[in-house]
């Protein structure tokens, strides 16, 4: 059993240290190698129940591939359009991670999916069996997974603006309070970015 132990160890000790001196001659002999590239900005999006404004990072990992991240307000006011209340106003902020892929060199047609976390708080107003007005308050994290297409442009040297166009759900993971809406969601936004380096 020992010596079983002791050959796996070589083995793996001699698969990780050639699998190193190939990942190290890769990527010294790789003549396209470049810092990623790193562009700061802002988006906002709408969508019939609100809107979301936000700050955002972009990293580009070579010419087709974007990972972005945001910190964002989303702003909701779902009128009419709750199953569970009259009237459904409030907001919170969230986080997003997301994916996109370019058709051309960090330019042109993309597509992509992102995945946010929200923690809203809902201010709900309905009426009880007898017609009499209710109201209260609900906090809420949401889920909210989507895909996107969309088309970027370059503006000058350093600058780029994305109109793109995204559908995906909202789920509500955890409800302290009253049930408030979920379910499928579109939005349309635009960001802008600047290129640091």
């Amino acid at each position: 059993m020992k010596s079983l132990k002791l050959i796996g160890l070589l083995l793996f000790t001699t698969s990780t240290i050639f699998a190193q001196e190939d990942l190290i001659l890769n990527y010294a002999s790789a003549t396209d190698l470049k810092i990623p590239r790193l562009n700061l900005g802002a988006e906002i999006q709408y969508y019939p129940a609100g809107w979301v404004y936000a700050a955002r990072a972009d990293l580009y990992l070579g010419k087709h591939i974007n990972w972005n991240f945001r910190l964002a307000y989303n702003g909701v006011n779902r009128k009419d359009l709750s199953e569970y209340h009259l009237t459904e106003v409030g907001g919170g902020f969230g986080a997003s991670l997301g994916y996109r892929y370019f058709f051309d060199k960090r330019k042109g047609l993309f597509l992509g999916g992102r995945a946010d976390i929200w923690q809203l708080n809902i201010d709900w107003t309905d009426e009880d069996a007898n017609l009499m007005p209710i109201s209260g308050t609900t906090a809420v994290t949401v889920f909210q997974p989507t895909v996107e297409i969309g088309y970027q442009f370059k503006v000058g040297k350093h600058w780029t603006i994305a109109p793109a166009f995204t559908n995906g759900f909202e789920i509500n993971v955890k409800t302290e309070g009253d049930e408030v809406k979920q379910g499928f969601i579109t939005l349309v936004g635009l960001n802008a970015a600047y290129q640091l380096f």
